[in-house]
């Protein structure tokens, strides 16, 4: 058996990009190398995590996953955003499927789509979904609590909590690049955007959210800054991420020859000693390690970590939060792994989840506790 390169559209992704003037960049940041991919190494587990547990979940007609799933763990729960627009709640003791949040509809209740941006809020025990004009609440049961609403008139394409009472709503290409307002839609404040340019398409480009000491951050496919969102500061610039000629830009996406030398969607995950960022590259899911103490960066090939902790299969990452890394592998990667491997591999009791897995059962969850 084969693995399958994963392989993104590229027109997906970078359709309707403008040429985009760099914002000034504030002098003592620290800069993330990415200009030079070539130079790869293995990127183990064991340097992000101390310990993992792992996790097989229940795999049944109501409850599979699929493709590119986003798992967050709480410490009774597994949440499992699936491909098809579902919204899944596991036992973390020992796998079992409990049932589904919400359901995508039309309904008062209902949600148009799952957001991938910190759906899941273990202090208020809620987990989050898209509407077309805000977000929906649900408790950790599914029972529906409420709607968040966007500005009247705005234009945000993603939505983030970030205070009590206070959700943080991006704007692409707008004159306001980001609005903070309350659950009634009140904005409290809006931050301006200095990198305005004329809009090419009607298409909407990436950003992505990630937590660290206590605040979101921001990551956009067209701003090489990191910035923390902060309710009363506003945006603060935190890092720099140097892309060199795989920028993202308008220009080199008007040639398939150079748009699949460009870096997609670009992730971020951060641990005290670390900068994890996860991005597209010809095609195929990259990890890089950023070690913020030294200043150093090292690329993996491949967007999995090495399982060095226990001689397992490749983990590919999902979330962080409340100092739990989660990743996962698929019942298709573990497979390829198993080919490999010599026969007594199945014998270790640490990967006891491992062994009766089928080529279409659900993914198994591994959670690390962050270092």
């Amino acid at each position: 058996m084969n693995r399958m390169k994963l392989k993104f559209p590229l027109w997906i992704l970078a359709a309707g990009l403008m040429a985009c003037g760099g914002e000034k960049v504030p002098e003592g940041l620290p800069t993330v190398d990415l200009t030079d991919l070539s130079r790869t190494t293995e990127l183990n587990l064991s340097e992000v995590v101390s310990d993992v547990e792992y996790v097989k979940l229940e795999t049944n007609d109501s409850c599979l996953i699929g493709a590119r799933p986003l798992f967050c763990v709480t410490d009774e729960y597994i949440f499992a955003l699936a491909a098809r627009d579902q919204i899944f709640r596991f036992s973390r003791k020992d796998g079992r499927f409990l049932g589904e949040i919400g359901s995508a509809g039309q309904g008062p209740e209902d949600y148009s789509r799952p957001t991938s941006v910190l759906p899941v809020d273990e202090e208020a025990r809620t987990v989050a979904a898209n509407l077309a004009n805000g977000l929906v609440l649900y408790s950790f049961e599914g029972k529906f609590l409420e709607r968040i609403i966007r500005p009247e008139g705005s234009q945000c394409l993603e939505y983030v909590k970030i205070a009590p009472d206070t959700y943080a709503g991006y704007q692409f290409n707008s004159e306001e690049k980001m609005l903070f307002f309350d659950k009634a839609g009140n904005v409290k404040a809006r931050i301006p955007n200095p990198t305005l340019q004329p809009m090419v398409a009607m298409v909407v480009p990436y950003s992505d959210y990630f937590m660290y000491d206590g605040k979101v951050n921001l990551v956009e496919i067209l701003d090489d800054t990191i910035h923390a969102i902060d309710p009363e500061a506003g945006l603060i610039p935190r890092y720099v991420l140097d892309w060199g000629s795989r920028k993202v830009t308008l220009e080199k996406m008007t040639s398939p020859t150079t748009s699949q030398d460009l870096c997609f969607s670009p992730k971020a995950l951060e641990t005290d000693e670390t900068l994890i960022i996860r991005f597209n590259y010809q095609g195929v899911p990259r990890v890089s390690f950023y070690d913020k103490r030294a200043g150093t960066i090292r690329h993996s090939a491949e967007g999995s970590l090495v399982n060095d902790l226990d001689q397992g299969a490749p983990v590919t990452l999902s979330s962080l939060a409340d100092g739990k890394l989660v990743g996962y592998v698929t019942a298709e990667a573990l497979l390829d792994w198993a080919e490999d491997q010599p026969a007594d591999w199945a014998d270790n009791p640490r990967l006891a989840a491992f062994r009766s897995v089928d080529e279409m059962d659900n993914p198994i969850v591994v959670i690390g506790k962050v270092k």
